[in-house]
């Protein structure tokens, strides 16, 4: 088949032809009906670029080839006209329609193509855009994280070896207590050891009692010239005794001996708790003392005692109120304490339950501290040494003080006291310098764990700023 336009051979299928793109004439049958009046075409039959164009493959080539349209004139193809029905297949009109479909089918495409690349191309860089957005957010908000936390580790890192204010002041107050505990322990444990009963009489046996008769007693008069005037006028005229026969006396007798068995007795009831019963230094005692040293007395007093000598000396003794004073219950009552109790004190198990409180106190520093070594080792060093110089100075101040004070005045008591009370003196130095000397090795520790740490810490500086230099 050929076109009647051009001339171009034709499929026998083909609408239009490819080569000028007018429609293949094809035979008309008309209808039975001839007076078939055809139908308007208005504005709104025109061709729509929405509307689907089947088109075969053969009658056009590409959609973007350029379609080559008469030189006719072409009408508005939105003005409505009337055709007739020999007109309706008229060459020029189907041409031009023909050619503005394919004209404008391909340009639609192109500009949906091209609207859609648009689309997609700005969809992207809004995409691109959301995703650097997101990405500056995601880096600003791990770089504040990560810097956060680069703080925090710093901050952690320079407080782990520090304790806080309240830690510090709770521990301050334990060791308070620690120090009174520690120093009661070491007060009842130098007691105890000093001033057993076996200690005691050692140490009454071995002090000199003339040197007691000789010193003073209450003031101006000595120990000799107090018994002196203890007795009555009756038997010191019979007898003629002056206070040198009594120190002579005395001091010839087995006096020491049976004031250090007293004294046992005492430290017995008072210190070790074996003395059940308290000890009393009763007149009938005294005077049995005087009935076993007869020899002694006639010797010294150049006289023999009467039985009616020793009745006045027992009233004497009775009267004066010297055996009262001398009496454990009367020291009950003049101090209110009750004296079966003080062995309590200086037993082992209460020394045992305060150095274990002691202990208890030190853990609970620790603990406190949250186990930060240099502040443990401080406040330990710190407790340990108060304690110690508590203990140590009145030691040392009773041992070299007491004598001198005793040779100075005189004092019949100064040098009995610094006689008995020596060996717990001594106990109590030897306690104190031990713990000074262990509270300085622990505060030395301490210092050097301090330095030890500001070692690291400044070795941690320098590494991070050769870290920081390195990255710059």
């Amino acid at each position: 088949m050929l076109c009647k336009k051009c001339g171009k051979e034709l499929s026998q299928d083909a609408k239009f032809c490819t080569a000028c793109g007018a429609p293949v004439e094809t035979e008309y049958e008309a209808p039975e009906n001839e007076n078939i009046i055809p139908e308007e075409i208005g504005a709104d039959d025109t061709f729509s670029t929405d509307t689907p164009i089947d088109i075969a493959d053969d009658d056009i080539s590409a959609t973007d080839t350029p379609v080559e349209i008469a030189d006719e004139d072409i009408s508005g193809t939105d003005a409505p006209a009337d055709i007739a029905d020999d007109d309706i297949f008229a060459a020029d009109t189907p041409v031009e329609t023909a050619a503005e479909v394919i004209s404008s089918a391909g340009t639609a495409e192109n500009a949906e193509k091209t609207e859609q690349k648009a689309k997609e191309e700005n969809k992207s860089e809004k995409e691109v855009t959301a995703d650097s957005a997101d990405t500056e957010d995601a880096e600003t908000k791990t770089g504040k994280t990560g810097s956060k936390k680069e703080s925090s580790d710093k901050n952690d890192k320079a407080d782990s070896g520090k304790a806080s204010g309240s830690k510090l002041f709770g521990a301050a107050v334990i060791s308070i207590f620690a120090v009174i505990f520690l120093t009661v322990f070491n007060i009842s444990l130098s007691v105890r050891i000093g001033l057993s009963s076996d200690i005691v009489k050692k140490q009454a046996q071995s002090m000199n009692y003339e040197t007691i008769l000789t010193s003073k007693v209450d003031g101006n008069e000595t120990a000799a010239e107090y018994i002196h005037d203890i007795l009555s006028d009756s038997f010191k005229e019979r007898s003629g005794v002056t206070p040198a026969n009594i120190t002579g006396f005395l001091t010839a007798a087995d006096f020491g001996d049976f004031v250090s068995n007293k004294l046992e007795d005492y430290a017995g009831f008072l210190i070790n708790g074996s003395v059940r019963e308290q000890p009393l230094l009763s007149s009938e005692e005294i005077i049995e003392f005087m009935l076993n040293n007869r020899v002694e007395s006639t010797e010294q007093l150049g006289y023999r005692l009467t039985d009616d000598d020793y009745n006045d000396i027992f009233m004497s003794l009775e009267d004066s109120g010297i055996v009262k004073d001398l009496s454990i219950e009367e020291w009950g009552h003049e101090t209110g304490i009750r004296m079966g109790f003080v062995s309590l004190f200086f037993s082992i198990i209460t020394i045992a339950i305060f150095l274990t409180i002691a202990i208890v106190l030190f853990i609970w520093i620790a603990i406190t501290l949250d186990k930060k070594g240099r502040y443990i080792f401080g406040f330990y060093g710190n407790t340990v040494l108060i304690s110690g110089i508590l203990i140590f100075l009145p030691a040392i101040v009773f041992i070299v003080g007491a004598p001198i004070t005793a040779v100075y005045t005189c004092s019949a008591f100064a040098y009995i006291a610094s006689q008995l009370l020596l060996p717990a003196s001594l106990v109590a130095l030897c306690t104190g310098a031990f713990e000074i000397f262990t509270g300085i090795i622990l505060k030395r520790i301490k210092a050097g764990l301090k330095k030890k740490e500001e070692k690291s810490s400044e070795a941690s500086a320098e590494k991070k700023e050769k870290k920081k230099s390195g990255g710059k």
